[in-house]
């Protein structure tokens, strides 16, 4: 536990049993302030980080259930909120995108069933595009 000004940093690891390992770490800069932990259940691994920059927050979590990976990802600039999700079912994967433009909201949802795949896109503005966004979000998901 250290200070520095009115920032707080902490970093605790803690293992459990079977290869285990808990990493906690809150650390400040200036407002902002970010949280990371990594906790695993068996072959299960979660991680979450909250980082904020002015007033905009992001979260991201990470988990596995058996062989399924989700990814969640809220962000925001300025009023805009963006939802990411990817999940997968078997060999099926559904992405989820919603986003906000001033007051416009658009959904994205891209699944598959078994070796077909398809593409729904919900949204007021009609000026939307499915085919330049979709397969970058499951690029830039995977990777985290």
């Amino acid at each position: 536990l250290s200070c520095s000004r009115t920032c707080v940093s902490v970093y605790r690891a803690m293992s459990c049993s079977r290869t285990c390992v808990s990493v906690y770490r809150v650390s400040c800069s200036r407002t902002c302030v970010s949280v990371y932990r990594v906790s695993c259940s068996r072959t299960c691994v979660s991680v979450y980080r909250v980082s904020c920059s002015r007033t905009c927050v992001s979260v991201y979590r990470v988990s596995c259930s058996r062989t399924c990976v989700s990814v969640y990802r809220v962000s925001c600039s300025r009023t805009c909120v963006s939802v990411y999700r990817v999940s997968c079912s078997r060999t099926c994967v559904s992405v989820y995108r919603v986003s906000c433009s001033r007051t416009c909201v658009s959904v994205y949802r891209v699944s598959c069933s078994r070796t077909r795949s398809s593409s729904k896109l919900i949204s007021p503005s009609s000026s939307s595009s499915l085919s330049s966004s979709g397969p970058s979000l499951i690029r830039a998901d995977s990777s985290v």
